[in-house]
This record gives C-alpha cells, sequence and structure tokens, in this order.
C-alpha cells in the first residue's frame, strides 16, 4: 500500500507539473483577439469549436482577406454559411495547411483564396519578417499529422522555426515574460463564438490618393508577373487539392495600390488555364461593378474598412449563391449572431482618420 501511494503521489506531482507547464505555455505563447490586434488567436480557437461539416465556403489569405471578406454578411445577405481563417501576412504555405486542417473538420463547397502574398517575398531564401507571424499562424493549430507535415516543411524552409520549438514552445516564448500584458491572461476568451467569424471590421476611411482601376487591354500588353516561385507551388498544392475535394476555388485580388497589370494578367491567365475562378478587385470591370470607391472604400493603401468589404463580400456572394445556394445544412451558429449583426450595421458609421 505504502508503494502504491508512492506512486499515486508521484503521478499527481507530474499531473500537477504537466498542467502549471501548459498554463504558463498559453500566457506566454503570443496571442490576439479581436480588439487588440487582427484576431488571429480567436480565428482560429473559435474554428475549432463550430459543429463539423456546417461551414460550406472558407476564406483564406493574408490581412487583405481578413478585413474583405464578411461570413455575418455572407450568411444574412445570401443564406451561405462562411468562416474566415485568414490572418495577417498569411503566406500561401500557410493557407495550403490551414485549408488542410480545415478539411479534417468541415467539407466546404467553395473556397475564397486571396493572392496578395504570391508576391510579397522578395528576399529568396524567404528569411522575412513575416517569419514570426507565420509561427503565430501555426500555434494554435491543433496537433495531427497536419500539423506536424507543416511543422517539418516550415523548419526546411526558415531558419528560426526548429520542430523542437514547435514541440517545446517555450523555447520560442521564455523571453515573452518582460513584455506579458493583460490579453495574455485573457484565456476565457479561446473558443468564444464570435459573430464575425475571423473578419476583422474596420471603420475608419485614409482617402488614398493614387489608385487607378487595371484596364484588361493594358494589362495584355504588359509582361505576367508570376511571383515568388515557393509560393506559386503551395498555389498549385492548393488547386490540387480542391479539385480532389471537388470544391470550387476562387482567387480573389482586395483592392489595393500594390496590384498591377502584371500581377493581373499572370494570375488571370494561371486561373484560365487551371479552370477556376480569378476575380481581381482592382480591375476595372471588377471595380465598378462592385460599387467600390477606393477613397472611402479602404481603410488605407491596401485594406477594405467596413463599407468596402460590404461590397467586397456582396459581390462575390452572388457568385458563390449562384454556385452553390442557400446552406442546407446547420446553420444555427451563423442565425444566433444574425440579428447583432444587423444592429451593428445600421448603427456603425465609417468615418475618416
Amino acid at each position: 500500500m505504502k508503494k502504491i501511494g508512492i506512486l499515486i503521489r508521484a503521478i499527481s506531482f507530474f499531473v500537477v507539473l504537466g498542467l502549471l507547464y501548459q498554463l504558463c505555455l498559453t500566457i506566454v505563447t503570443p496571442k490576439t483577439f479581436t480588439g487588440n490586434g487582427f484576431p488571429t488567436t480567436s480565428t482560429y480557437s473559435d474554428f475549432y469549436e463550430l459543429e463539423e461539416n456546417t461551414v460550406d465556403v472558407i476564406f483564406l489569405g493574408s490581412s487583405n482577406a481578413v478585413c474583405g471578406f464578411m461570413p455575418p454578411e455572407l450568411y444574412h445577405k445570401y443564406g451561405i454559411s462562411g468562416y474566415n481563417l485568414a490572418c495577417e501576412q498569411q503566406n500561401l504555405f500557410t493557407s495550403y495547411y490551414w485549408l488542410k486542417e480545415a478539411l479534417r473538420y468541415q467539407r466546404p463547397k467553395t473556397v475564397v483564396l486571396d493572392t496578395a502574398m504570391l508576391y510579397l517575398y522578395d528576399n529568396p531564401d524567404l528569411a522575412s519578417s513575416v517569419e514570426g507571424l507565420t509561427r503565430r499562424a501555426f500555434d494554435f493549430m491543433k496537433w495531427s499529422p497536419v500539423k506536424w507535415s507543416a511543422v517539418v516543411n516550415m523548419a526546411k524552409t526558415w531558419e528560426s522555426l526548429s520542430v523542437e520549438s514547435f514541440l517545446f514552445p517555450m523555447m520560442a516564448y521564455h523571453e515573452r515574460w518582460e513584455s506579458i500584458n493583460l490579453h495574455d491572461f485573457k484565456i476565457d476568451q479561446f473558443g468564444q463564438p464570435s459573430l464575425w467569424k475571423g473578419y476583422l471590421p474596420l471603420t475608419k476611411y485614409a482617402g488614398v490618393e493614387g489608385f487607378a482601376p487595371i484596364v484588361d487591354a493594358q494589362a495584355q500588353g504588359t509582361q505576367a508577373d508570376a511571383g515568388n516561385a515557393f509560393m506559386l507551388s503551395y498555389l498549385d498544392l492548393i488547386v490540387a487539392l480542391c479539385q480532389e475535394n471537388g470544391m470550387d476555388l476562387i482567387l480573389t485580388m482586395a483592392p489595393s495600390t500594390f496590384d498591377d497589370p502584371g500581377k493581373y494578367r499572370f494570375l488571370s491567365e494561371y486561373a484560365c488555364e487551371q479552370g477556376i475562378t480569378y476575380i481581381d478587385f482592382n480591375e476595372e470591370s471588377v471595380y465598378e461593378d462592385s460599387g467600390l470607391e477606393f477613397l472611402v472604400d479602404c481603410h488605407d493603401d491596401a485594406h477594405c474598412n467596413l463599407g468596402g468589404a460590404l461590397k467586397v463580400t456582396d459581390y462575390i456572394g452572388k457568385i458563390i449563391e449562384a454556385r452553390i445556394g442557400k446552406s442546407t445544412g446547420n446553420v444555427s451558429e451563423w442565425e444566433s449572431f444574425d440579428a447583432a449583426y444587423k444592429e451593428y450595421i445600421d448603427e456603425v458609421v465609417v468615418e475618416a482618420y
């Protein structure tokens, strides 16, 4: 009996030790929610709380997509359930693995992917400032063969993102104690469903000058810009993954001063070759048909404010509805927030800085 008592105390000690370690790890791991920046943490933790096989549309991409695609508007206007899995500087590597992770829980009919990050890697070895944001996008992904594959391939691509640092995160975050703030203790926000479903509302406009829509004829006389080869290889993988799972893929480019005729031409031709759709909100006909006004619909030179996001979502929502119709599964998660969403939209004011 004495040995059993010692064994029980030893097991209890290690269980408590493990729980304390997990608590410390949760506190020191960087996290952001709507209200203190891009909602990367809540975007991913909330996703896991959704009932399986209830999401018909998945949005992916960088901050352009976070601020451009509004799942509550998609449901409110078209009756389609959607979730925005984009995050700040989400590269196509990250989009690919988060789409694979999403497929472990959902069976979307449509995937909408913003393609801006095909072009934002100028350094051939990819060792850029977005390295830390790439890690952040995976911190709250659950462990599975999907995450393991992502971590192994990250370690091959980015020098500081080692496999060991993901298995033992305190290796990466042990120096964060000095910068911990109140948001690090808001653990109760994990897995709290939100009406925004990954979208970030921005309610200011900057009146940025220098935007001019791309004319298709102009683009045809420009050399096509294929962007970063490494990221292009993951775009190919996303296309293949969607085809394998019978999902309609729509590539997009949000309104910004960053786009140009060379990018537009390449993505238009690429989409045509792959038999998929490309919607560039900087192209003249799309820009005009969507009703966008860059000076008042953009928070800055590359991100829609709420007014712009409404127009972008309504434009693409009409296309999605024509292809898949209204959601026929359980949409109670979206319905439960619809009244709060309508109240917010009726009361919010988008104004200049």
